[in-house]
């Protein structure tokens, strides 16, 4: 489950229920100086000590909303989603003027209700929640109308949820976050040219956002139109050409097709570029596993020992 509780926050929620008891004891740093040290090693891209930081300037002063916030950042950033939601939750309730704080929790509630397939009405509540938030403080809020889009959607109210992204996209043309959901509801809602019109422009303009290209080339296969499919994904490989995942999807597109020879090239970049694909023999190599070809896996893995 995607906000599923990690063991060691489990393990630091009790330690901070019992240490909020002896807070005023005085010993040790400032919560402030954890709180300093932690946004130090954040810049540093050191996500673990961060957090270890953050909570020890939370056991230090139980009602810093910055700590909890900054620790739900860390979490995010080392992928602790359900960690994050709990922290920011609280963050959330002790920074009640933060708009960004509310952002940020917002964008793991909707990231979690997307993810778990029984949609938890609890997400969807609260989400509600910080949108209406948002837009009562400001009308013309970025972040309250794509939260609202991304309601509108979720409910199938399509032209509701068209207008919102629309007039979130008026205020900060083709964001990634606005404009993909968009195109995704325009498509739903039966609107074909403009849909593909967007989607040419978020790609002129973000050709690194490979979900939009995902989401035309889904479209064109559900069509039959295997030969733009594969336009796309090309497209796509064009412009990400450090991405392994592309090159993967590249391949399976052929490979479903049965085009072996071109599934082993677009393959072979992974293969041989040991610099730009540290990992790309494995990922090659279990490509073929996982496509039920073991003997062109065992291939692949004894190349990459042969090369090491």
């Amino acid at each position: 489950m995607y906000l599923q509780l990690s063991p060691k926050r489990s393990a630091f929620c009790a330690l901070f229920c019992f240490s909020a008891l002896f807070a005023t004891s005085g010993c040790g740093h400032s919560a402030q100086y954890y709180l300093s040290r932690g946004n130090e090693l954040y810049a540093q891209g050191k996500y673990d000590d961060a957090a270890l930081n953050y909570q020890k300037a939370i056991q230090k002063d139980s009602n810093s909303g910055d700590a909890f916030y900054r620790l739900g950042l860390a979490d995010l950033k080392a992928n602790r989603p359900a960690d994050a939601y709990n922290v920011l939750s609280r963050a959330v309730t002790l920074l009640p003027g933060r708009d960004d704080v509310k952002v940020q929790f917002g964008d793991v509630l909707l990231a979690g209700y997307l993810a778990d397939p029984h949609r938890p009405k609890r997400l969807y509540d609260e989400l509600t929640r910080i949108a209406q938030d948002l837009r009562a403080r400001q009308s013309n809020s970025f972040d309250a109308l794509r939260f609202q889009g991304e309601i509108a959607s979720i409910d199938g109210k399509l032209s509701e949820a068209s207008a919102a992204f629309e007039a979130a996209n008026r205020i900060r043309p083709l964001e990634t976050n606005v404009a993909g959901p968009w195109i995704d509801v325009l498509f739903r809602n039966n609107e074909d040219a403009r849909a593909q019109t967007l989607a040419q422009e978020l790609i002129r303009k973000h050709g690194d956002y490979v979900p939009i290209y995902l989401l035309l080339y889904k479209r064109d296969m559900a069509a039959g139109r295997t030969a733009d499919a594969e336009t796309v994904l090309k497209q796509c490989a064009q412009a990400n050409p450090n991405q392994s995942t592309v090159l993967l999807l590249l391949t399976g597109h052929y490979y479903k097709l049965h085009n072996t020879a071109a599934a082993a090239a677009a393959l072979q970049p992974l293969i041989t570029d040991h610099k730009t694909f540290p990992n790309g023999v494995v990922d090659a190599g279990d490509f073929y596993l996982h496509a039920g070809d073991p003997e062109q896996a065992i291939r692949i893995y004894n190349q990459g020992l042969q090369s090491d």
